[in-house]
């Protein structure tokens, strides 16, 4: 589970899990890890991750640098998880669907679970449901209220439908325009993740415009003309 501060996506948590809980420390640090588990009829049963909240992928706080560590490292093969469920705040769809077009891109089914839909009137949703599913090549995207326990059970189903169904990659284009200057200008890194590291074309766009973005791309850029080196691997996964 993810998304920004504020969302209510530890309330749903809870309502997914309910006394099945387990918190712990990231490793060296006080971040609080929480895992839980959701039975299903079959005496089987799903587990799942709360992450911190983040507003990003590109880290700005020490709980953003955890979250973008622990998402990153499932690209390299680590816990990869079968589903993502990207809480967002009914209210607030501009300012945090930026978070899950993030999460969309790493080709991982993403359920978008709508939040706090007691807070608007009936028949007022800002969105189309199917549209923004369609849209952002979501799994599926599901209205509850955690504080009025609604839609959990809905939500449940789409969990279960959706794990039992096979993978389809989200092959929608990136949810931005690159322009012809700046697609130039980071076509190499977009050759490094789609030749070397065998990243998805959509993926690889969205990591080269968000190495570029930030600061320690320059001591990157630096670092390997003064020492005429080349891109590699470990450089990359430090940014």
């Amino acid at each position: 589970m993810a998304g920004n501060p504020n969302t209510g996506k530890t309330a749903i948590f809870n309502l997914l899990t309910g006394l099945h809980q387990k918190v712990s420390n990231y490793p060296g640090i006080t971040v609080e890890r929480k895992f839980g588990t959701m039975d299903l009829s079959n005496e089987k049963s799903i587990h799942i991750l709360d992450l911190p909240g983040s507003y990003s992928l590109t880290p700005e706080s020490f709980d953003e640098h955890v979250v973008s560590d622990e998402i990153f490292s499932w690209i390299h093969g680590e816990e990869k998880p079968s589903l993502i469920l990207s809480v967002v705040d009914v209210e607030n769809l501009s300012r945090n669907l930026f978070f899950t077009s993030q999460l969309l891109d790493f080709g991982i089914p993403v359920i978008i679970v709508l939040n706090m839909m007691d807070r608007i009137q009936e028949g007022t949703l800002p969105v189309q449901l199917e549209q923004l599913k369609e849209r952002l090549g979501a799994a599926d995207v599901i209205p509850v209220s955690a504080l009025e326990n609604q839609g959990i059970d809905r939500l449940k189903d789409s969990i279960i439908t959706n794990l039992n169904s096979p993978i389809k990659p989200n092959d929608k284009d990136i949810p931005f325009e690159i322009t012809g200057i700046l697609r130039s200008a980071i076509r190499p890194l977009f050759q490094f993740f789609t030749e070397k590291m065998k990243y998805s074309s959509r993926f690889a766009w969205a990591q080269s415009v968000r190495i570029t973005s930030r600061k320690g791309a320059i001591k990157l850029y630096e670092s390997g003309n003064s020492d005429n080196a080349s891109l590699n691997k470990e450089k990359l996964i430090e940014l």
